[in-house]
C-alpha cells in the first residue's frame, strides 16, 4: 500500500490536506515481481534442521540472472527474497496441443503452429420478463472461432523415417497390441520398456466391437509409447467400411476431415484415461519423444493424432 494525499485551499494553497492508502500500480507490483523472480536463489533444507540455506555457497553463487551473492550474505535469506527448491520445467517441451491459446498462439505453442475451429452454437437471446412470473427469450445462432493450437501434430509431421526403427520396434511395438498382456510381448523384446496401462472400450453403437490401445515407455530410447491396435474380426471391417465409405467425413483438430469412424475409435480410447496418463507421462519425462504406432485401424487412428 502507499499513501496519496490532495491539498485544499485558495489558489492552490494546502491549508489543509486530505490523504488515503490506495493499491500500488500493478506496473509497480509486476516489475518488483519479475526482478525477484530473475535473482530468486534454489535452497535445500540444512541437514538435521529445518532451516533453509542457498545451494550453492560459493563466491561466485548465482541467481537466475547471474547475481553474485557474498560470502557474507550466503547464509541468509530474507524474508522477502523469492527462493525455490526446484528448476522449473522447460516449458517449451510441454505438450499443449488442445490447449486455447487466444491472441498469444505463436508463444503458447512455441511456433509449432495451431489451428482455429469454427462451431455454431445455440444460446437465449433478446429474453423479456413476461408478468407474472416467466422470462422469454429468443434463441439465437452465433459462429465462435475456438483457437486450438496443434503442436502435437507439427512435432510428428517433421519426422523422419527410419526403416531400422520402422521393422525392429515400431512393428513388434503394433504386434505387442494384439495381446491381452502387452508387457509380455515388451519385456521379450525389449529388455527396458515398461507398460502404463492397457487400454479396452466399446467403440460402436452396441459396444460389441472393441478398440484398444496401451500407453507404455521405452526408457533405453527415451520415448513414451502410443499404440494402437488394430481391426479384430470381419464385422468390425464391414463396420468400418460402411462409417467411411457411406458416411459423411467430420472436421478434425489437427486440419482436413477423416471418417467419422476412426474420429470416433481414436476419441473412445483417447478419452478412457490414456489422455490423461499420456500427460502425467509428459510431466514426468519431458525430454522423451513420443512414438505412435499400430496397423490397420490402428494406423488410421495414429494419422488423426
Amino acid at each position: 500500500m502507499r499513501t496519496e494525499c490532495k491539498c485544499h485551499g485558495v489558489s492552490g494553497s494546502c491549508v489543509t490536506k486530505t490523504c488515503w492508502k490506495v493499491a500500488n500500480r500493478l506496473s509497480n507490483i509486476t516489475t518488483l515481481l519479475r526482478k525477484k523472480y530473475t535473482n530468486a536463489q534454489q535452497v535445500i533444507v540444512k541437514p538435521n534442521s529445518n532451516a533453509l540455506i542457498i545451494q550453492s555457497i560459493t563466491s561466485s553463487g548465482r541467481g537466475r540472472t547471474g547475481r553474485c551473492l557474498s560470502e557474507a550474505k550466503a547464509n541468509k535469506i530474507a524474508k522477502s527474497d523469492l527462493i525455490y527448491l526446484e528448476d522449473s520445467p522447460d516449458y517449451y517441451n510441454i505438450d499443449v496441443s488442445g490447449r486455447e491459446c487466444g491472441d498469444n498462439c505463436n508463444e503458447v505453442c512455441c511456433g509449432r503452429g495451431w489451428k482455429t475451429i469454427r462451431e455454431l452454437v445455440e444460446e437465449p437471446c433478446h429474453c423479456q420478463f413476461v408478468w407474472c412470473c416467466e422470462v422469454k427469450c429468443q434463441t439465437c445462432r452465433k459462429m465462435l472461432s475456438l483457437v486450438l493450437s496443434a503442436c502435437l501434430v507439427g512435432l510428428l509431421s517433421a519426422a523422419t523415417y527410419s526403416d531400422d526403427v520402422a521393422r525392429n520396434k515400431m512393428l513388434p511395438l503394433a504386434a505387442a497390441a494384439y495381446s491381452s498382456n502387452p508387457q509380455l510381448c515388451l519385456t521379450n523384446k525389449f529388455t527396458n520398456a515398461v507398460l502404463k496401462k492397457n487400454y479396452h472400450i466399446g467403440c460402436d453403437f452396441q459396444n460389441v466391437d472393441t478398440c484398444s490401445g496401451y500407453l507404455a515407455t521405452l526408457n533405453g530410447d527415451q520415448a513414451i509409447l502410443l499404440v494402437f491396435r488394430g481391426t479384430q474380426g470381419f464385422l468390425q471391417l464391414i463396420l468400418e467400411m460402411d462409417k467411411s465409405v457411406l458416411e459423411e467425413h467430420v472436421d478434425w483438430v489437427g486440419g482436413g476431415q477423416v471418417s467419422k469412424y476412426f474420429s470416433s475409435a481414436f476419441m473412445a480410447v483417447w478419452n478412457h484415461g490414456m489422455k490423461d496418463d499420456y500427460l502425467t507421462l509428459r510431466s514426468q519425462y519431458p525430454n522423451y519423444q513420443v512414438w505412435v504406432t499400430g496397423t490397420k485401424i490402428s494406423f488410421r487412428m495414429f494419422q488423426l493424432k
